[in-house]
């Protein structure tokens, strides 16, 4: 092999096991590609009673029929856990 060949060979991706420092693709990066990572947006939510999966913006759970969510005080409408008794506003029972 002539000089400039090894030369070049090491610089145009023939170096270490064919990668050069880079896949064919532009990356330095040589693992498979995964996305990202964590959890988006949810598109469900889970009930607190039975922890089944329900659509967003059910206001009841299709499992057991617990609220889900939060209502408004029939008083004073202040926004209350789905399954508050008393109004932490007014005191006011629901």
């Amino acid at each position: 092999m002539s000089f400039f060949k090894q030369l070049f060979n090491n610089w145009f991706g023939g170096g270490h096991h064919g990668y050069g420092g880079y896949s064919k693709h532009g990356s330095p990066y040589y693992g498979p590609s995964y996305g990202p990572t964590g959890q988006g947006p949810s598109s469900t939510n889970s009930c607190p009673k039975c922890s089944a999966s329900n659509p967003t913006g059910a206001r009841f759970c299709q499992q057991c029929g617990n609220p889900i969510g939060s209502k408004m005080c029939s008083n004073c409408n202040a926004q209350l856990a789905a399954d508050a008794k008393f109004c932490n506003q007014c005191g006011k029972q629901q």
